[in-house]
């Protein structure tokens, strides 16, 4: 699919794949948080299906969702590791998926929930919530 700078063609776009408009009126709603810089929908691949950052903010919008790829499949890997040596109380080795995995700096944080099919992103400014 092709990734499209013009909003509104991305919306139509998305409907043709399913995303409803009301996937679009959330990501409005968590947009619309103070201090959000944006919100990334990626799709099962890692690649952006939908997104929405501030003006100020689009032009790292790719550097972000590069990032995310890199250190979800680096944490994904390192849970991996931890499941194959460390057993449960009933000493079974099961699934230790990431469910939610926030990684905050002095000026960001950003908030990454991966699914089976699509992952959520959100970018915060720090500055602001303070």
């Amino acid at each position: 699919m092709a990734l499209f700078d013009d909003e509104g063609d991305l919306a139509g776009a998305l409907r043709e794949v399913g995303v409803s408009d009301h996937v679009e009126s959330k990501i409005a709603d968590l947009s619309s948080f103070r201090g959000v810089k944006g919100v990334i929908i990626l799709n099962d691949e890692g690649l952006p299906i939908r997104w929405h950052f501030d003006e100020v903010y689009r032009a790292i919008a790719f550097q972000y969702i590069a990032v995310v790829n890199q250190l979800m499949n680096k944490v994904s890997a390192a849970l991996s590791q931890l499941n194959k040596t460390e057993p449960n109380a009933w000493g079974e080795h099961v699934s230790n998926d990431v469910t939610c995995l926030r990684v905050r700096s002095k000026k960001n944080e950003i908030i990454i929930t991966p699914g089976t099919e699509y992952s959520l992103v959100i970018v915060q400014d720090l500055n602001v919530l303070d």
